[in-house]
């Protein structure tokens, strides 16, 4: 049964600028080496008048995945990704993720949203502002950061898992490392739209 996974998270920097991150050949290069373990590979990269697709291939650890899929699987699991980004206007952006994993009858789909917050006066005087909701990553500043928050980040999708003899239970698993990847995946954009590389 497909279990569903949802994430939000603002940042103190416009969507634009992080919108130009996450479809930046470099940024993606650079990402997937830090985090796709010794597999990771930019696949493809376009760009036409229907947006910005591309699509990634980076290996999950063992020491990543839930113990108790290990002994169901073939060997190494790679996640092969394909991710589609559209710009709105200037100040809002959509798009879609899927993910199958190879060595996992199992599989991730999500729309995504990127969007500037309407600005209040209320707003930047509150000074949890730019904070995440709880149990979630900031996209583009640390947990403990105090600036307003300008742009949130939206993610809205399913995971499936073909393990009949295990119930539910992979779902549920493989959204925490879905969770997890998630979270890292937003602290090295902070990084990077930061300058540290």
């Amino acid at each position: 049964m497909a279990r569903r996974i949802e994430h939000r998270s603002t940042s103190h920097r416009p969507a634009r600028h992080i919108h130009a991150a996450l479809i930046d050949t470099d940024y993606l290069g650079a990402r997937l080496t830090e985090l796709g373990g010794d597999v990771a590979e930019l696949v493809s990269h376009s760009t036409s008048e229907e947006g910005v697709h591309f699509r990634t291939r980076q290996r999950i650890p063992d020491r990543d995945l839930p113990a108790v899929l290990r002994p169901v699987l073939p060997g190494s699991t790679v996640l092969e990704r394909s991710e589609t980004w559209r710009e709105r206007d200037s100040e809002h952006f959509t798009g879609e993720v899927a993910g199958m994993l190879r060595g996992i009858p199992g599989s991730v789909t999500a729309s995504l949203w990127l969007s500037d917050l309407e600005q209040h006066p209320a707003e930047h005087a509150d000074h949890t502002a730019g904070q995440p909701e709880a149990g979630q990553s900031e996209a583009g500043q640390p947990a403990a950061g105090r600036l307003p928050a300008v742009s949130e980040f939206l993610l809205q999708g399913e995971i499936g898992v073909k393990l009949p003899l295990l119930a539910d239970k992979p779902e549920e698993l493989l959204e925490r490392w879905v969770r997890t990847l998630i979270a890292q995946e937003c602290e090295f954009t902070h990084r990077w739209l930061s300058g540290i590389r």
